[in-house]
């Protein structure tokens, strides 16, 4: 990923990589209607026009049902996300 989309990234995103987010407003997806709230899995984190954005897995019936969101329209269902990090050898730890 290029350096200055690095820098547009929360870490919260990062360190929530394969857990579940919720989302923070309500999504009409192909099929269903997702209120605020609803629970997926943060399966990635991609970019496209140099925008990044969180791909989340909403159905749990259905893991290959992804949905692109802006960071903002998600947030981490634990209320702390925990990590360390050591700057001198360039390492994050979750």
């Amino acid at each position: 990923m290029e350096e200055h989309l690095m820098s547009q990234m929360p870490i919260w995103i990062v360190a929530t990589l394969g857990k579940e987010v919720a989302l923070t407003r309500e999504f009409v997806g192909s099929c269903e209607t997702y209120t605020r709230g609803c629970r997926g899995i943060l399966t990635a984190i991609e970019s496209g026009g140099g925008v990044p954005y969180a791909v989340v897995a909403l159905d749990p019936q259905d893991p290959g049902y992804l949905e692109n969101f802006p960071f903002d329209h998600i947030r981490p269902v634990v209320d702390r996300v925990k990590f360390s990090m050591d700057i001198e050898r360039g390492v994050i730890a979750f």
